[in-house]
């Protein structure tokens, strides 16, 4: 319980880091304030499955970890990335992810080819 906790603590304060490394000008919500980039391509989809993760497995909720204004950019964020239809495109139900992630922490053999990669020490085919 205690790796767990100090777990949330590291993923929080490296959230919060990164919702302060985001422009806090422009009027649009991407990291850099103005137009989609290569930060934002590159992070959504790691954040969009791991707050989805957390918040169902380990009841993740921004709104109780993050500070107020660190909250409110972490949403202008999630609302201008996670909002876009080429994302939504993209990404897989909540119960796909919930799913796989199951499938991957039970280490329920031939289910998860990440699984299988571990379990026998060498990376993904």
């Amino acid at each position: 319980m205690e790796a767990q906790l100090e777990g949330a603590k590291e993923f929080t304060s490296h959230l919060t880091e990164f919702v302060r490394s985001m422009s806090s000008s422009g009027s649009h919500g991407f990291w850099d304030g103005k137009s989609l980039s290569i930060v934002d391509c590159t992070v959504a989809p790691w954040l969009y499955r791991a707050t989805n993760v957390l918040r169902h497995f380990r009841g993740f909720e921004p709104e109780k970890l993050l500070e107020a204004d660190v909250l409110k950019r972490w949403k202008s964020w999630t609302d201008a990335v996670f909002g876009l239809d080429a994302f939504k495109a993209t990404t897989s139900t909540d119960d796909l992810y919930l799913d796989s992630y199951v499938r991957y922490a039970q280490n329920r053999p031939m289910t998860s080819q990440v699984a299988e990669a571990i379990n026998k020490g060498r990376g993904l085919p």
